[in-house]
């Protein structure tokens, strides 16, 4: 089954939303509920550029590096968190 880029970030956006629903909990700093919060900002930013940005557009360099930049962030943070994932799931076994 292949999904468009639009109904992907539709899940994404609306997976987000449901995990942001909740109070973070009090014993805890809250910090994983802002991060999500974030996620979801961005989240909506991306879909909107998606939609308006054709593959034919010219962007200024400063607009480029800027995009690349966030992946580059993003990407990093998913591998150290998933590599963390691995790791402790290594341990528990």
């Amino acid at each position: 089954m292949k999904i468009t880029k639009a109904k992907l970030m539709q899940i994404i956006k609306e997976e987000l939303e449901e995990s942001c629903a909740g109070n973070p909990s009090p014993h805890s700093s809250g910090e994983g509920h802002m991060a999500k919060s974030q996620l979801l900002r961005t989240a909506e930013y991306s879909q909107k550029l998606l939609e308006m940005l054709q593959d034919e557009d010219q962007l200024p360099p400063w607009v480029q590096a800027k995009i690349t930049l966030a992946s580059d962030y993003l990407g990093k943070v998913y591998h150290f968190l998933h590599g963390e994932d691995v790791m402790h799931s290594d341990f528990e076994e």
